[in-house]
């Protein structure tokens, strides 16, 4: 995140819902409620529990002037590979 003002006044809840696969790995599944002076997200995150990353995420945006924007990310780390130098 960027130090700006906006996100020094942000405050954040996040909690563990459930655990559940997630294309074939356990996953924990946890939400985030946050907000600040210009918008709310409510995010859902899937953790692998094997490797501590990110699997999944969808967030629902909404900004203070009404307008909504949803968000939805898988996230496919196969054929990763460390760069070559």
């Amino acid at each position: 995140m960027l130090a700006t003002k906006e996100n020094m006044n942000t405050q954040s809840v996040c909690k563990h819902l459930r655990d559940e696969p997630v294309s074939g790995e356990n996953a924990a599944v946890y939400s985030s409620h946050s907000g600040s002076e210009r918008s709310t997200i409510d995010s859902t995150f899937w953790i692998s529990m094997s490797k501590g990353l990110v699997l999944r995420t969808d967030a629902d945006i909404t900004a203070k002037s009404g307008s909504k924007t949803r968000m939805s990310v898988r996230y496919d780390y196969k054929n990763v590979q460390k760069p070559t130098m």
